[in-house]
């Protein structure tokens, strides 16, 4: 949480942006989320991150520590997490049991991302990446 936060601050210094630009690029009515964000005390679910990342053109991966490159670039549309996840189990030759079995999420979870009931949180999408080896970016569908 830290080092998003940091991330986040520092891009806002960069790009002479307030919490309250990012609010409103969010659809916020106040900048209190994103001021939640900014002390540390919790990360933004998939999609505001996604949001997060287009509003400033960088990577997920830069925004969430995993690179120290801060490279602004245009990214694809991230198509629906359910629908990218499945393409990477296909990819990497995997099954949901796999991923369950081997304790990268919980079945309530998963279960919940692929009938589209809710969005992960990065701590869980951090985790997947992580067990594939690919990019947060590659993993959503931006790469």
């Amino acid at each position: 949480m830290e080092m998003f936060a940091n991330r986040l601050k520092g891009i806002l210094t960069i790009e002479n942006k307030k919490s309250s630009d990012v609010s409103k690029s969010l659809g916020f009515k106040d900048k209190s989320m994103v001021n939640r964000w900014l002390r540390a005390e919790c990360l933004p679910k998939l999609n505001y991150s996604i949001k997060i990342a287009d509003f400033f053109g960088v990577s997920l991966d830069y925004l969430f520590g995993k690179t120290k490159d801060f490279e602004e670039k245009t990214y694809k549309q991230a198509p629906p997490f359910d629908e990218q996840l499945r393409n990477i189990l296909k990819e990497f030759n995997k099954t949901q049991y796999r991923l369950l079995k081997d304790g990268v999420c919980s079945f309530g979870n998963f279960y919940s991302w692929f009938t589209l009931k809710s969005i992960p949180n990065m701590d869980s999408v951090i985790k997947i990446a992580d067990y594939f080896g690919v990019s947060l970016d590659y993993l959503v569908g931006r790469e």
